[in-house]
C-alpha cells in the first residue's frame, strides 16, 4: 500500500461506467488522508464517494454531499470494506443509495471494517427502499462502529418498514450524540448507549447516564447551515434538551465547528455535532446604588447602619444575589469605611461587577449637665454633668461655669464603653438660681457645651439661746441669740418679731451677739392684765430662711 494525502480538493462528478465502484475514489490498502475536502455528485455502484477495501484512511474537516450508489452496493458517501477509518469534524449530507430500491444500505456511509466518528454531522441521507434498504446515515454490516458527539438527523430508509433504523442501523457503540428525526425508527440493529445520548422516539433504546428518549431536541428548523468552521451543521436552538448536559470530563475540546467545548466558561457541553453558544451576555449591571452615608457614633464601637442594596440588573431568572460587605445592619466603626457590593453571573463577560459607596460614623462628644442643688455658704459636691465621648481623644477637659462668676476646671477619662461624668465642687455666698454652663472638649477638635441650673437655697436660722419670762407690773421679757449657717450674713438681713400672745406683735432689734458668734436680740412687753400668755419668737432672713419658737408665760 501507499501513502496519499488530499487537502482542500473537491472531488465530484466521478464515476466512469455503469459497473465501476469508488466513484470519487477507490482505496485499496494503504494509508489515505482527506482534509479539508469535499466528495459531491460521485456515481457508483458501491461507495460513490470513497471506497477503501483496506489499511487506514483519516477524514478530517471534509464534505461527502449527494453522492450516489446505484443498484446492489449501498454506502452512498462511504463503503468501508476492513479499512481503520477515523472520521471527524464532517458532514454526509444528501448522499443515497440505489433510487430503484434494490441497494444494500447505509446512505450516508455502509462499514464492515473498523470505524471512528466524532464531531460529525450525518443528515438527509437514504438508505433506500429495497429489502437491504436500511440505515439512511449508517448500515454497520458486521464491523466496529464509535460513534461520539455527532448528529444524525433527517435520514431516511424503509427496508426493514419501521424497523428500518433511519438514522442507524447496526451494532455501534455511541456516547454524546443526537439520533433524531429519522425515518422508519431513528435506531435498530443493536445499538449500544455508552451515555449522554438523545433520540427522539424509542427505538435507540437510550436509557444509559444522561441519555433521553422520545425527547425533541430542538435542531434548527433550517436544517444544514453554514454556522462557522469548515463544513456545515444543523444548528441546537436556543433552550435544547440536548445543551449543557455533558460533564466537562466527557467533552471533547471543541465541536465539529471548531468551537471551544464547553462554551463561555461553562462546566458542562452539548450533545451532538454543534456546541450551542450563548449570545454574549454583557449586561450585568448594579444600579440604585446607595449614596455615601455619614451617621453619628451610638457608642464607643461606631453606629449600627442599614441601607438598601443597589439592584442586580441582568438578563438571567432568578437574578443572582447582590452581596455587600459590611452588610446593611452591622456595626461601622467610628471613621470611614468602603462598602463593596459585587454581583458575580458565570455566564456574562461583565461577571463579577462591583461598585462602592462611603459610610462615615463621626465621633461624638455629648454633654448633659444636671441640676444642682445647693445651700448658700454650705459647700455642694457631686456630679454636675455627665456625657458620651465616642471617638474623642482623652482625656477630656470640663469648665464648669457655676453662673456667679467663678469657674473650675476638671480633668476627665472616659469610661471602657465612652461614658463619663464631670465632678465639682463649689459654695455659693447667697442664695438664688443660677444657670450653671460645662464646657468640655477632647485633645482633638471635639467640643460640646450644655446648660443646667443650680437652686441654691437660704443657709438656715438656728435658735442658740431663747428665754421668756414675766416681770414686775405686769410685764415681760424675752431674749434670744441665733446663728445662720451662712457665714457672710449681716444684721440687716434679719427681722425679729415677738407676738406676745395678747394680740399685741414687737418689732426688735437684731445685733452682734456681744458674747459669742450669731446674733442677738431682746423684747420688753407690759400686759394690760394679769394671765397666762403664749409668747412667739420668730426671726427671718431676707433670703426666705426663718426660725420660731413659742414659749409660755404667766403674768401675775
Amino acid at each position: 500500500g501507499v501513502s496519499f494525502t488530499l487537502n482542500d480538493l473537491t472531488v465530484a462528478h466521478g464515476g466512469p461506467n455503469s459497473t465501476s465502484r469508488g466513484g470519487g475514489l477507490f482505496d485499496n490498502g494503504g494509508s489515505l488522508i482527506i482534509n479539508n475536502s469535499t466528495f459531491a455528485d460521485n456515481t457508483a455502484i458501491s461507495g460513490a464517494g470513497l471506497l477503501a477495501t483496506g489499511g487506514t484512511v483519516s477524514i478530517s474537516n471534509s464534505t461527502f454531499l449527494a453522492n450516489n450508489s446505484t443498484v446492489l452496493g449501498g454506502g452512498g458517501g462511504i463503503l468501508n470494506q476492513g479499512a481503520t477509518m477515523s472520521i471527524t469534524n464532517s458532514t454526509f449530507a444528501n448522499n443515497t443509495t440505489s433510487v430503484h430500491c434494490d441497494g444494500v444500505g447505509g446512505g450516508g456511509i455502509l462499514n464492515s471494517g473498523n470505524l471512528t466518528i466524532s464531531n460529525s454531522t450525518f443528515v438527509n441521507n437514504s438508505g433506500g427502499c429495497g429489502p437491504q434498504g436500511v440505515g439512511g446515515g449508517l448500515f454497520n454490516s458486521g464491523g466496529s462502529v464509535i460513534i461520539s458527539d455527532s448528529t444524525f438527523a433527517n435520514n431516511t430508509a424503509s427496508g426493514f418498514g419501521p424497523n428500518s433504523g433511519g438514522g442507524i442501523y447496526g451494532v455501534v457503540n455511541i456516547s454524546n450524540s443526537i439520533v433524531a428525526n429519522n425515518s422508519n425508527g431513528n435506531c435498530a440493529g443493536g445499538v449500544r448507549d455508552s451515555g449522554y445520548n438523545l433520540s427522539s422516539d424509542s427505538s435507540c433504546g437510550f436509557t444509559g447516564t444522561g441519555s433521553l428518549q422520545n425527547t425533541d431536541p430542538k435542531l434548527d428548523p433550517n436544517g444544514l447551515q453554514n454556522n462557522g468552521g469548515p463544513t456545515q451543521t444543523i444548528a441546537l436552538q436556543s433552550g435544547s434538551p440536548a445543551s449543557d448536559v455533558i460533564p466537562s470530563a466527557n467533552c471533547p475540546a471543541t465541536d465539529q465547528r471548531g468551537v471551544s467545548r464547553p462554551d463561555n466558561g461553562e462546566t458542562t457541553c452539548d450533545m451532538g455535532g454543534y456546541e450551542f453558544v450563548d449570545p454574549v451576555d454583557n449586561d450585568l449591571a448594579l444600579t440604585n446604588m446607595p449614596a455615601n452615608i455619614t451617621t453619628n457614633a451610638t457608642s464607643s464601637q461606631g453606629a449600627v447602619v442599614t441601607y438598601t442594596p443597589p439592584t442586580v440588573v441582568d438578563e438571567d431568572s432568578p437574578l443572582p444575589l447582590v452581596n455587600c460587605s459590611p452588610a446593611s445592619g452591622s456595626t461601622f466603626a467610628i471613621g470611614t469605611t468602603t462598602v463593596t457590593c459585587t454581583v458575580s453571573d458565570s455566564d456574562d463577560i461583565n461577571s463579577p461587577v462591583s461598585q462602592s459607596f462611603m459610610v462615615t460614623v463621626n465621633p461624638v462628644l455629648s454633654v448633659r449637665v444636671a441640676n444642682v442643688i445647693a445651700s448658700e455658704g454650705s459647700a455642694f459636691s457631686g456630679v454636675v454633668a455627665t456625657g458620651s465621648a465616642y471617638g474623642a481623644s482623652n482625656p477630656l477637659t470640663a469648665t464648669i461655669d457655676w453662673g456667679d462668676g467663678t469657674t473650675s476646671t476638671v480633668s476627665v477619662t472616659p469610661n471602657a464603653d465612652g461614658s463619663y461624668s464631670v465632678p465639682g465642687s463649689h459654695t455659693y455666698a447667697e442664695e438664688g438660681s443660677y444657670t450653671l454652663s460645662v464646657s468640655i472638649k477632647d485633645s482633638g477638635s471635639l467640643s460640646a457645651t450644655g446648660k443646667g441650673t443650680a437652686q441654691v437655697s437660704d443657709a438656715a436660722l438656728s435658735l442658740t439661746h431663747f428665754v421668756a419670762g414675766p416681770l414686775p407690773h405686769r410685764s415681760a421679757g424675752v431674749a434670744a441669740t441665733f446663728t445662720d449657717a451662712d457665714p457672710a450674713g449681716t444684721i440687716s438681713d434679719y427681722t425679729a418679731t415677738i407676738t406676745w400672745g395678747d394680740g399685741s406683735t414687737s418689732t426688735v432689734k437684731v445685733v452682734k451677739n456681744p458674747v459669742g458668734q450669731g446674733f442677738a436680740l431682746a423684747g420688753l412687753h407690759s400686759y394690760a392684765g394679769a394671765g397666762t400668755y403664749s409668747v412667739t419668737l420668730t426671726v427671718t432672713d431676707q433670703g426666705g430662711s426663718q426660725v420660731s419658737k413659742i414659749i409660755t408665760i404667766i403674768v401675775k
